[in-house]
């Protein structure tokens, strides 16, 4: 796969937002909010030509935020087929798990972590992002009073 985060920058001028709830409607995708106790926190499929997302509505709004945008990245970058998505934080071996792994990271990151050197280095060369990185980035997000109403608002 070619870098990611040029073709996320061109989304978001394409678009004019990285907000994962406005790209999803944008794009004709169904998101809905379930309790998935028990279940993977987010899921992406797609059903009569249709597209779907849902997410745990019993998680915080940040991490629903970093669950949709990473449903998102399946249906993006893995659309062919008819492949249900669970979200995994923590599967980097499979590859399509990493890449909506990377996609999320870089998508939250555009907005959520300008400032922050260790993500910017991160996001400019692209090296491989670890389950690490992404936990970082929830941390971060749960931690800074400013985000914890959701990453894109």
């Amino acid at each position: 796969m070619k870098r990611l985060y040029p073709y996320i920058l061109d989304l978001i001028k394409k678009h004019g937002t990285n907000n994962p709830h406005e790209l999803a409607d944008m794009l004709d995708i169904k998101v809905l909010y379930r309790d998935l106790t028990g279940l993977p926190n987010g899921v992406f499929f797609r059903a009569q030509n249709k597209s779907y997302i849902i997410i745990d509505s019993t998680l915080k709004p940040s991490l629903q935020d970093i669950v949709l945008a990473h449903e998102l990245g399946h249906y993006l970058l893995h659309k062919h087929g008819n492949k249900i998505f669970g979200f995994n934080l923590t599967n980097d071996s499979d590859i399509k798990e990493y890449q909506a792994n990377k996609f999320a990271f870089l998508l939250a990151a555009h907005t959520a972590l300008r400032n922050d050197a260790h993500m910017i280095d991160s996001i400019r060369n692209e090296r491989m992002l670890s389950d690490g990185d992404l936990k970082q980035l929830l941390e971060f997000i749960s931690n800074h009073k400013d985000l914890r109403k959701g990453v894109f608002s």
